[in-house]
C-alpha cells in the first residue's frame, strides 16, 4: 500500500511515460584513476574489507572531475562509515547532502539527495524503528507531493511545469 506509481498513456493506449532524462545531458567526466580506484573500492566492498573500501571512496572521491562522480563517491564512502560501526559519522556525511549536492543526479538517475534520505532513514530505522519509520513516510510523502515523471528505471522526482 505503500508503493504509488504513475503512467501516462495517449489516446491509443500506448504507454508515454515514464519519460528519459534528456539526450543533451553531459555524461560525467570520468578519469583512469576515478575508474580503477572506484572499482578498487567496489571489489573491497563486495569481499566484505569494509575499512578498505571506506578508504578507496574516500580517495575515489579526490579523482572526481564533477559533482556526480564525486556525490557517487561521497554517498558510497558514507554508505561504508555506516557499515563499519560508524554510524554517527555516516548521518553527518549523509546530512550534508542536502547542500551539497541538492541538484545532483548519479549516473542512473537517481538524485543523491534522495538516496542520502533513504540511507539516513534506513540507519535511523535500525537505531529507534519508530522514528525510522516517520522518516520513510515522511520521505515518500515528499516525493509523492507534486507531480514527477519518472527520467530513468527507479527515478525518485523530477517536476513537471504546471499547466497554465
Amino acid at each position: 500500500p505503500y508503493l504509488h506509481a504513475a503512467f501516462q498513456f495517449d489516446e491509443n493506449g500506448t504507454l508515454i511515460a515514464p519519460f528519459d532524462l534528456p539526450d543533451d545531458q553531459v555524461p560525467p567526466k570520468d578519469t583512469i584513476a576515478f575508474s580503477r580506484t572506484f572499482r578498487q573500492a567496489q571489489q573491497a566492498e563486495q569481499s566484505g574489507q569494509y575499512e578498505e573500501a571506506l578508504q578507496s571512496y574516500l580517495q575515489a572521491e579526490q579523482f572526481a572531475l564533477d559533482d556526480i562522480l564525486g556525490g557517487e563517491a561521497r554517498f558510497a564512502y558514507a554508505r561504508m562509515l555506516d557499515r563499519t560501526g560508524q554510524t554517527d559519522e555516516a548521518l553527518v556525511e549523509l546530512s550534508r547532502f542536502d547542500n551539497n549536492y541538492s541538484d545532483v543526479r548519479d549516473r542512473r538517475g537517481f538524485r543523491l539527495t534522495d538516496l542520502a534520505a533513504l540511507k539516513r532513514a534506513e540507519i535511523t530505522f535500525k537505531q529507534d524503528e519508530p522514528k525510522g519509520i516517520e522518516e520513510l513516510i515522511e520521505l515518500a510523502e515528499t516525493l509523492l507531493s507534486h507531480r514527477w515523471s519518472v527520467g530513468m528505471p527507479g527515478e525518485t522526482a523530477q517536476p513537471l511545469l504546471e499547466e497554465a
